[in-house]
């Protein structure tokens, strides 16, 4: 489905944590695998396809802004969009 996630030496070591090792265990799909034999996703399996995910969504951004100098990213909703009433106190 995926294909090798190249990972940074950063989240490698994130990786080799206690705290994310022992997600290896644990299973996202809980008994499922009991009935289905292919459906053994552990929750560090998880994190790392949402690690992909991410990746993924950043580098789309990254390339979108690069693509047209003139972009900014900005966060939230500038005043000026906003309804009268929220104006208001």
């Amino acid at each position: 489905m995926y294909a090798d996630q190249p990972i940074y030496a950063s989240e490698l070591d994130l990786l080799h944590t206690p705290a994310l090792q022992r997600l290896y265990d644990l299973h996202q799909l809980g008994l499922t695998d009991r009935v289905f034999i292919d459906a053994s996703h552990s929750r560090l399996q998880h994190v790392v396809g949402v690690l992909e995910q991410a990746d993924k969504i950043t580098n789309a951004i990254v390339l979108n802004l690069g693509a047209d100098p003139g972009k900014s990213l900005s966060y939230g909703a500038p005043q000026s969009s906003l309804p009268e009433a929220s104006l208001r106190s």
